[in-house]
């Protein structure tokens, strides 16, 4: 998946850096003839992004999946895998809330895709057993006997 990340890197560096962008400007945007290459281009652009993002994932550099999404977003604000691997990022990062949001907003365009559905539900239950397992935690601090009783309860005593 690595090097996948580095052609797709490379690839996505045609769209932002590379001639495209500088020909584009060249060019009377009113034109039919521009505005069908540039959605043809965009979906390209987006389709590399996507599978940057992907990649990125599998190699567990979430925080990088969720600025990939964040790109994709921009350019396609409909576009569900964008918000289904930035929720996941989010998701893995354990940062709940936002995940959820995210995944909402997926929710709001397709209400219907199974796998949004899923993730939601899979965020849900896994912030329920963060919180679950946080109380857990802070009932332990403080419920326990400080350091200093245990360590007057271990003394043997003297007889």
């Amino acid at each position: 998946y690595k090097k996948a990340c580095k052609v797709y890197t490379k690839i996505g560096s045609y769209f932002t850096q590379g001639d495209v962008d500088k020909l584009a400007d060249k060019e009377n945007k009113e034109e039919e003839g521009y505005k069908k290459v540039k959605a043809e281009l965009d979906e390209m652009k987006k389709a590399c992004l996507l599978n940057s993002a992907i990649c990125k994932y599998k190699i567990r550099d979430l925080a990088n999946v969720i600025k990939i999404a964040d790109q994709v977003i921009a350019l396609d604000p409909n576009s569900i895998k964008a918000f289904y691997w930035k929720a996941k990022a989010l998701h893995d990062k354990k940062e709940f809330q936002e995940a959820i949001g995210v995944i909402k907003a997926a929710l709001k365009i397709d209400p219907n895709n199974n796998d949004i559905q899923n993730e939601f539900r899979a965020i849900k239950e896994s912030q329920a057993i963060f919180v679950e397992n946080e109380k857990h935690i802070y009932c332990l601090l403080y419920t326990s006997p400080s350091p200093r009783d245990l360590s007057t309860s271990r003394m043997p005593s003297s007889a």
